[in-house]
């Protein structure tokens, strides 16, 4: 089985390291490997790096190159103009995500929030292309997706009956997640983070940011979500290659009973193989100094719970 770089193999000021070999790459975009060596070979449209055994390694950039060169081929574009079209436009070029006028990232959420509110999946299929195109997969959703599901998450809370329309947004967002975490390659007893909310916990958001960027750099997630059952997350955190588990809790305990959570770490605390638990989210900050385990308290630190996590799957 060939290795995945740690280091970056492409040019200087790459934004992350190849990792996807071709048939994974093929799976993710639809695009057959034969033809994936055409575009490189004959028309010089992507351009992966090698393994030093000569293996080719794409990137998230080169992912969505490939998407990019997908989508005008469908259009009936010659790929010399696509050649053109993407060296005009740098599309997408490594660090383009940073570079995006705001225009489009607002044009991008509205159409993804059009589709939401019409329960419209090929709309969202659509937006998520087309922002694929443009960005990496960690900045799709960062930029794109979640602040739309936040915004609805807020209009909720302002009143508005929107629940529908957010866990149908959420519902899409949870498959991709887990369609990239299938695409990732396999490798036995390789170290796995399983994500949950915490019993009795309705919201994910924090959730689902720290899971996608888990994906994002290549770490395996089991995503379990919201309202995960004290019994169902036990059996998901012994599974083979589970090295963390990563619980969030918005609710406030009551007069600071802390019991419930105690409780439950204090269960996936109890056997010598047990991983390590990072507790984040606006509840959680009760826990610190509570002197029961946890390998981290994160609170709404979101990259501060992805640090700590990239650091025990080693990938940082």
């Amino acid at each position: 089985m060939e290795p995945t770089p740690t280091e970056p193999i492409g040019p200087p000021g790459a934004r992350e390291s190849p990792r996807y070999r071709i048939h994974h790459v093929a799976r993710l975009t639809g695009v057959h490997p034969s033809t994936l060596r055409a575009w490189e070979r004959r028309y010089g449209l992507i351009q992966p790096q090698r393994t030093p055994a000569g293996h080719r390694l794409y990137s998230e950039v080169e992912i969505a190159r490939v998407r990019t060169v997908a989508r005008l081929a469908t259009e009936g574009i010659p790929y010399g103009h696509i050649a053109e079209i993407l060296e005009r436009e740098g599309l997408p070029a490594a660090g383009m995500a940073a570079t995006v006028g705001a225009d489009l990232v607002l044009a991008l959420r509205e159409r993804t929030e059009s589709a939401a509110r019409g329960f419209d999946g090929g709309g969202l299929e659509s937006a998520y292309t087309q922002s694929l195109g443009t960005f990496c997969f960690e900045d799709t959703f960062e930029r794109v997706f979640l602040p739309v599901l936040a915004a609805l998450g807020d209009r909720w809370h302002a009143g508005e009956d929107i629940v529908a329309e957010e866990h149908f947004l959420s519902a899409f967002i949870h498959r991709k997640l887990q369609t990239h975490v299938n695409s990732l390659p396999a490798t036995t007893g390789r170290f796995r983070v399983v994500c949950a909310s915490a019993p009795g916990e309705e919201h994910e958001l924090g959730l689902l940011f720290l899971a996608l960027k888990l994906v994002g750099r290549g770490v395996p997630v089991v995503y379990l979500g919201r309202c995960t059952p004290a019994p169902s997350l036990m059996r998901a955190a012994f599974a083979r290659g589970v090295g963390a588990v990563c619980l969030s809790t918005t609710l406030r305990a009551p007069a600071g009973d802390l019991s419930e959570i105690k409780e439950l770490v204090q269960r996936l605390r109890s056997r010598p193989d047990a991983p390590a638990v990072l507790v984040g989210g606006q509840g959680s900050v009760a826990l610190n100094g509570n002197g029961i385990g946890v390998a981290a308290v994160f609170g709404t630190d979101a990259e501060a719970g992805l640090a700590h996590a990239l650091s025990l799957a080693g990938a940082v």
